[in-house]
């Protein structure tokens, strides 16, 4: 069996890696001529470490990234700590993997690493993708035409293959913009952070950072209205002025931060409603080119590593002689959970990007009363961390839900199930989210 991959992100690499250890032959394309990274960090939680166990990488990723402690949700202004959760051990033995922070570039290395020489090609970039009895062909801009019995488009959120599957629609702006930088230790360690996520929340804007090498490198993410902001690109430089524009208030830490930035790149937020579908024949998508989300959950490279698992086990499930049944397969133990996380996720920016004074003190103050009943947080995160994706793979059956696989959790009452199912059917995703 051979299979092409276009685009060579976290998940397209991921899911070549994947394939290669089931014996299938893989092309992987990237457009790109070299793979090269703008600074981010990205934060690996218990659902995307299971992929990265499987595919033997665990150490190389513990020996680069760091292990956070906990999430601390502060305010804005003042730098009181409303609420904190931890990430470390005690989630660890809850949901069964630890969490991480990672410079996307180191997370990236490691996995070119692991691939096989002649399956990346750089500088290849699709430009249509047809399909016959036969099996499916990636015509390349150069004229070139690569065979194989199936293709994933794993490239991005202006995927080439999702428009060749009629589902090209414009992404949807969210009228915010986000700051990013990263911050040598040597220029903010007087900030005294520690290895835990900070969650700033202010009126219509947040603050995310947390160190992506330990003690050496952190990362710096502002998320504000977009009318504040005259450009948008990763390949230019912000103007800092308008940076600390934007964040004027900030608490004296929040503040020190702000003026360690040296350069800091800008971009929009933009998303896409969820499919229907996004299978057609021998051809599926993965990761951002079938659910490109908002990132107020951190979730995009975990839903791309959760893709990439699931649907290798569907393939080999299915063998070669199934290949369209296998793809399905793959959307229908999917689409499921990507499209409660993309609805999650636009819940989220409501709750942390609130702008009414009296809602944030509301929201304050249920964080503080979740952290006294609920240190965990599971009430609002094991739906999201405690999904294994390599049991939703290898189950011999799955029952397809309309908008997010119902996790049965032993200690449920009978009552409890029973609501949950008549609740359910009431409202649509974002009343759900």
């Amino acid at each position: 069996m051979h299979a092409i991959i276009v685009g060579a992100g976290i998940g397209g690499i991921s899911a070549a890696l994947f394939l290669l250890k089931a014996g299938i032959q893989v092309s992987l394309l990237e457009r790109a001529e070299k793979l090269r990274e703008v600074g981010a960090g990205v934060q690996i939680s218990s659902n995307g470490t299971i992929a990265l166990r499987e595919l033997g990488l665990l150490k190389k990723i513990e020996s680069v990234a760091v292990k956070p402690v906990s999430f601390k949700v502060l305010h804005f202004e003042t730098d009181e700590l409303v609420a904190e959760f931890p990430l470390g051990k005690q989630s660890e033995e809850r949901y069964g993997e630890p969490f991480f922070q990672v410079h996307r570039a180191d997370l990236l290395d490691i996995l070119v690493d692991a691939l096989p020489e002649g399956v990346l090609r750089t500088g290849a970039r699709v430009e249509d993708v047809l399909e016959d009895n036969a099996g499916v062909t990636a015509v390349l801009t150069n004229g070139e035409k690569i065979n194989a019995d199936l293709l994933v488009g794993a490239d991005g959120i202006h995927s080439t293959v999702r428009a060749s599957l009629g589902l090209g629609t414009e992404p949807e702006f969210s009228g915010k913009l986000v700051w990013r930088a990263l911050i040598p230790f040597e220029r903010m360690k007087s900030c005294n952070f520690d290895e835990s996520f900070y969650g700033y929340t202010g009126r219509d804007r947040m603050v995310w950072g947390y160190w992506v090498r330990p003690k050496s490198m952190f990362n710096f993410g502002g998320v504000v209205p977009a009318s504040e902001v005259r450009q948008e690109a990763w390949t230019e430089k912000g103007n800092l002025s308008e940076m600390l524009a934007s964040f004027e208030g900030a608490n004296p830490r929040l503040q020190a931060l702000l003026n360690s930035i040296d350069e800091a790149f800008i971009t929009g937020l933009y998303d896409r409603d969820p499919l229907d579908a996004w299978t057609k024949g021998r051809v599926t998508l993965l990761g951002d080119s079938a659910h490109p989300m908002l990132p107020y959950l951190a979730q995009g490279a975990c839903q791309s590593l959760e893709d990439a698992t699931v649907l290798v086990e569907c393939i080999q499930r299915h063998g070669q002689t199934k290949i369209n049944q296998s793809l399905l397969d793959y959307e229908i133990r999917r689409r499921p959970r990507t499209t409660k996380v993309q609805s999650a996720a636009r819940a989220a920016a409501i709750y942390w990007l609130e702008n009414n004074p009296e809602q944030i003190r509301a929201r304050d103050g249920r964080m503080r009363g979740l952290r006294q009943i609920d240190p965990l947080a599971a009430t609002m995160w094991q739906w999201l961390y405690d999904y294994d994706p390599l049991s939703v793979g290898r189950e011999e059956e799955i029952k397809p839900d309309k908008r997010g696989i119902r996790r049965v959790y032993e200690e449920d009452t009978d009552e409890q199930k029973r609501a949950w199912e008549e609740w359910h059917d009431l409202f649509s995703n974002a009343d759900e989210a």
